[in-house]
């Protein structure tokens, strides 16, 4: 998949879907603006580690959310608060999902759309 793509279109899809995030989360009503730096920065890291340490899928929009209003303030992910435990858990999962039918073909489907509504922007 990414001998296809260069790193700059690797990149900026990722940073697409990011903002996409970030959007989605001022629309749902920012629900984490009211934290410190310090408590948004805990609170990422708790909703990471229960999500994939101990399998709280409900936990999941709570990673996004977090996430969403972290790149809002412009703040880098607090990785270093994860465990080495819980980044290798990530990567499995990543691994995991990377290999589900069809994952890579609608990968590969989202960054072409990504690529036409770039090439649609400058024309």
């Amino acid at each position: 998949m990414t001998a296809r793509y260069s790193n700059e279109i690797l990149h900026a899809f990722l940073a697409s879907e990011e903002m996409d995030n970030a959007a989605r989360y001022l629309q749902a009503g920012r629900r984490f603006a009211g934290l410190s730096d310090a408590a948004l920065r805990k609170d990422w890291a708790r909703a990471w580690r229960g999500c994939h340490d101990e399998g709280r899928e409900e936990l999941w929009p709570a990673c996004l959310d977090t996430d969403a209003e972290l790149t809002l303030r412009g703040l880098a992910r607090p990785e270093q608060l994860l465990t080495p435990r819980t980044l290798k858990r990530i990567s499995a999962r990543m691994r995991d999902d990377a290999r589900r039918p069809g994952a890579r073909q609608r990968l590969h489907e989202d960054i072409e759309h990504f690529l036409r509504q770039c090439t649609a922007r400058r024309n």
